[in-house]
């Protein structure tokens, strides 16, 4: 029988990194900007209150880019406010806080075992004088890591129980720049948790071994949505694992779609997106900052075209959050809505409107069952875009798509002018 014990995994916690701009008003910048750092603090009080009696840290722990002082000062001061609970810190760093980045000489506490990066290192985790298990990592040299480095962890035949710590991008094939390694190598190492840092979205891709991303504990960038944490995880005496997400993120980012075709005017919508912002902020209790993505078709299609009338829209609701503690900002509009016409039948009309939807759609038959492809061989062979060929690469499919379903509309309504689209 093996020795009981808890540990709290995460990752990814990029300290000091501002999540957002929010218009430039003071009582906004503070919580945006110390929201990495309120997230770190969670972990701790969590580690602190579980009893846990360690605290794997998988890669990029700051942006060594920012030559952050505040942000290496704050971790060690939570390092040594876990450590006086008699916490272990296990730490790695990742392609954004390489070992050889800029570094403050601001020392960590005694138990704190950061791994180097010539080779994997083990190191035991000993409870009351005994090895409970055996933690595993190899930090990153440089920015990149091209090599498969899971492929060299090898496990002790004598580890009771074995920890596997490690920043990677995992299974994604060959050619990756951070560590990649693949689902067999992880699957087949003998290692019982995987605890990995990288990708900021939490997941765990196995059970047998485990093998758990636990995504960053706060949200940093637009698509980051959603509750943002780490993992709580119990092993058992015969080497049971189980885990327990937990939220630590101090701002919540959230995706909001509203359709607007019952909604008559402005008026209207405003009391609607109220009402959203109340039901939020209740569930969440905590500050949210909100993308809203409209849909629908109906007459406030025209005013969500309008940048500047959504920008309005957008200050006077959030005028409202003004010192609230848990304020809710609403950050960014998209608009995907459609102008209250009936387009297949204005299709037919014998006018450059009609003329285009109707090329619009014998070039969408003529694309095949590779869309995107064909959009790509379409842009090519046009000679003003040729000098736009090396960006393709990096728009993918979807946006492409996207973007030619959205030109349907979009084309049709210039086309149209704002006197004969009100008049219709």
């Amino acid at each position: 029988m093996g020795k009981r014990f808890r540990f709290i995994h995460c990752a990814d916690l990029h300290l000091g990194m501002p999540i957002a701009q929010a218009g430039g008003h003071a009582h906004w910048d503070k919580p945006l900007r110390e929201a990495t750092f309120r997230a770190f603090e969670q972990i701790v009080d969590v580690a602190i209150d579980k009893r846990v009696d360690a605290l794997l840290i998988a890669g990029d722990v700051y942006q060594a880019a920012d030559h952050s002082l505040a942000a290496q000062l704050a971790f060690a001061r939570e390092l040594f406010r876990a450590a006086e609970a008699g916490i272990r810190a296990f730490i790695v760093h990742g392609n954004h806080d390489p070992m050889d980045a800029w570094r403050a000489n601001v020392p960590l506490p005694p138990n704190a075992a950061v791994f180097g990066s010539d080779k994997v290192d083990a190191v035991p985790l000993v409870i009351d004088g005994e090895t409970a298990a055996m933690v595993y990592g190899r930090s990153y040299a440089a920015t990149h890591v091209q090599e498969d480095w899971a492929a060299s962890f090898q496990r002790d035949d004598d580890a009771p129980y074995a920890i596997a710590l490690l920043h990677t991008e995992g299974p994604t094939g060959e050619g990756g720049q951070y560590a990649p390694t693949t689902a067999a190598v992880l699957a087949e190492s003998g290692f019982d948790y995987w605890a990995l840092g990288h990708v900021h979205t939490r997941a765990i891709l196995g059970e047998e071994p485990y093998i758990v991303y636990p995504g960053n504990p706060q949200s940093l960038h637009r698509k980051e949505t959603g509750a943002r944490g780490c993992y709580l995880v119990e092993v058992g005496s015969h080497g049971t694992t189980m885990t327990e997400f937990i939220e630590t993120d101090a701002v919540r980012r959230e995706e909001w779609e509203i359709a607007i075709d019952a909604i008559p005017d402005t008026e209207a919508l405003l009391t609607v997106v109220s009402e959203r912002r109340k039901e939020r902020r209740d569930a969440v209790r905590k500050p949210i900052l909100v993308s809203i993505r409209f849909t629908g078709r109906g007459p406030l299609h025209a005013v969500l075209c309008d940048a500047e009338a959504c920008a309005a829209l957008a200050q006077r609701l959030n005028e409202q959050e003004y010192y609230k503690h848990i304020f809710v900002y609403w950050y960014r509009t998209e608009n995907a809505t459609q102008a209250d016409m009936d387009w297949d039948r204005r299709a037919q009309l014998p006018d450059a409107a009609g003329a285009y939807l109707r090329t619009y759609a014998a070039l969408s038959g003529e694309m095949g069952t590779t869309p995107a492809a064909t959009l790509r061989e379409w842009l090519l062979e046009i000679p003003e875009w040729a000098k736009y060929a090396r960006y393709f690469a990096t728009v993918d499919d979807a946006r492409l798509q996207a973007a030619w379903e959205a030109a349907r509309l979009r084309g049709a309504e210039r086309l149209l002018g704002d006197d004969e689209y009100e008049a219709d």
